[in-house]
């Protein structure tokens, strides 16, 4: 057990104003509760951690166009909401000639079309509904629809080792008697179980370290629930033939991941603690190493 840091509330600029329970509180603005994505931001970089979410000099990352894909995805697989009430197609005078997106004009359409949160092409709007009816054909949908499943509930709790505070939002999770499922609905060209495994890792290029997201769930729930947690990953292809893959962290995997997860959580404690956000790899010189197929 390390030294308990001090409120997080205390220690971050600008301050959030707004808690859960408060009008106009915003989930994804919430910077005084550690999520998966902020722990994942600090194990790749210390600095750009600190840029975004303690001094907030950094401007946050935006979400690409196959993310807005995947977001309509759970908005109409896990809200149960209409593809109308969050999408609207760009028109065709905001392509070129060539078939391209004129961007002051797409600009101007958003602006025109503020109501709406996701603007699509139409060959996108045709991907989402085909993604869609993938997965309500396969027997993942049982899990979805589950009489029990509760679809994206927001979890507050304080880490016991570090103090830190933490905030999670599984997609769907389903109580049962002797244990918790959450289950993370993934649209990723990484579907397969081999290739997935880079996603979950971190020591490749393109890693996210999504095994800190399972995790950071599982502590959480565990707390909450007082029995065991496991993550399930639904992994639906979004090319064609947008096949469905469900992939699981094997137990042997977890026991070090959770390792990891705590190691980098009494990091970022410590980080506060003394208000140093520097590089491991700063102040010092670094060997690199390379491998027999790198020397060609």
């Amino acid at each position: 057990m390390i030294a308990k840091p001090e409120r997080l509330s205390d220690l971050h600029a600008p301050q959030l104003d707004l808690g859960p329970d408060d009008v106009g509180y915003d989930y994804f603005q919430d910077f005084s509760n550690i999520s998966a994505s902020m722990l994942k931001c600090f194990a790749g970089s210390r600095r750009r951690y600190d840029g975004e979410f303690v001094t907030c000099d950094i401007e946050q990352k935006k979400t690409s166009r196959a993310m807005d894909v995947g977001s309509v995805v759970h908005e109409i697989c896990l809200e149960g909401r209409a593809m109308n009430d969050v999408v609207i197609r760009y028109p065709a005078e905001v392509y070129s000639k060539s078939g391209a997106i004129v961007s002051a004009r797409a600009a101007k359409f958003r602006e025109d079309n503020s109501d709406y949160e996701y603007f699509l092409k139409d060959k996108d709007i045709d991907r989402v509904c085909a993604i869609v009816a993938a997965l309500k054909d396969c027997e993942v949908h049982k899990w979805i629809t589950h009489p029990k499943a509760i679809r994206e509930q927001t979890l507050y709790w304080t880490d016991e080792d570090t103090g830190l505070g933490c905030r999670a939002k599984p997609d769907f999770m389903i109580e049962m008697d002797d244990c918790v499922r959450y289950f993370d609905l993934k649209v990723t060209i990484n579907f397969t179980p081999e290739d997935f495994s880079n996603y979950l890792g971190g020591n490749r290029k393109g890693s996210m370290r999504g095994y800190l997201q399972a995790c950071h769930y599982e502590s959480g729930l565990m707390q909450k629930y007082e029995k065991p947690a496991s993550l399930i990953y639904v992994c639906v292809n979004p090319e064609a033939p947008h096949q469905v893959c469900v992939n699981q962290i094997s137990p042997t995997s977890m026991d070090m991941c959770r390792s990891a997860y705590r190691g980098f959580m009494r990091d970022l404690s410590e980080c506060y603690r003394t208000g140093d956000w520097s590089e491991t790899f700063e102040g010092q010189i670094n060997t690199s190493v390379l491998d027999q197929w790198q020397v060609c």
